[in-house]
């Protein structure tokens, strides 16, 4: 590319494909970790859930006794 063009211009071409590219690989890399969020809370309200369960299932287990 740079034999083709000038330094300068190779230079700038480079810098606006890279200027266009960025905000997608931005956008790209938060929708990532936004997923992986989305999971760790989907987890964790399950967790929450089954102690939930689990503390009802002991209680109403204690009063049968």
């Amino acid at each position: 590319m740079a034999e083709t063009m000038g330094y300068w211009e190779a230079f700038t071409s480079m810098v606006i494909v890279f200027s266009l590219t960025l905000p997608f690989i931005i956008y790209s890399h938060i929708q990532k970790v936004n997923e992986e969020m989305m999971d760790i809370e989907r987890k964790l309200l399950r967790l929450k859930y089954k102690r939930k369960e689990a503390e009802a299932a002991q209680s109403s287990s204690a009063q049968d006794k």
